[in-house]
């Protein structure tokens, strides 16, 4: 049973904004297809998008099977973590191909249900979307729906703000850890750019 303190470290974790730079592709959804694309989505074919969610899924199944490894034998622990890179860099390859013309990175703010981000076509607030997008940073992509929430004019463009439609839960948990791996990061980053002190 979940408790109101299990609902709100939740909401927090959906929530949570890190930065980020990611490849996105969106196009826009007419309300007569809407309903088509989704089962199309949810139906279709694995492709490089859903590899990368399933791979992700595995590294969680083998948690117990690494920690295990790493007492028992270090260099099977390392061989086990070169194989995961090894996926992650071809699900990440994988995924640039499919975008065809690689588009250039955009800088974004995103958490586990949505982000915000500069787009240089207009959009309307309530737009579905056609989403596409791949973090080099952690290698992981998405390839869903996606709604217009908000949309203001900025900086010469228009900033928007969208929602993820996830249409599997592997979608929803490859987001709520990248969002955790890219924290680590940028907490690393901070971390190393501090003064010794010495």
């Amino acid at each position: 049973m979940t408790t109101p303190e299990d609902e709100t470290g939740r909401d927090r974790r959906q929530r949570y904004r890190v930065s980020d730079w990611a490849l996105v592709d969106l196009a826009p959804v007419s309300g007569d297809e809407l309903e088509a694309i989704r089962e199309r989505l949810r139906l279709a074919w694995p492709d490089a998008f859903s590899l990368s969610a399933q791979f992700h899924e595995m590294r969680q199944e083998q948690v117990v099977l690494r920690r295990h490894a790493e007492r028992e034998s270090a260099t099977f622990a390392r061989l086990m973590e070169g194989l995961e890179r090894r996926l992650d860099r071809l699900a990440e390859i994988l995924m640039v191909h499919e975008f065809g013309e690689c588009p250039p990175p955009l800088e974004v703010d995103v958490s586990a249900e949505g982000m915000g981000l500069h787009w240089p076509r207009p959009l309307a607030e309530g737009q579905a979307l056609r989403l596409r997008m791949l973090f080099p940073s952690t290698g992981a992509g998405l390839h869903t729906l996606a709604h217009v929430a908000w949309r203001e004019v900025a900086g010469g463009g228009t900033r928007v703000g969208l929602t993820f439609e996830f249409l599997h839960e592997r979608q929803e948990e490859l987001m709520v850890h990248h969002v955790m791996q890219r924290e680590a990061m940028l907490l690393r980053e901070r971390s190393d750019s501090r003064p010794s002190g010495k």
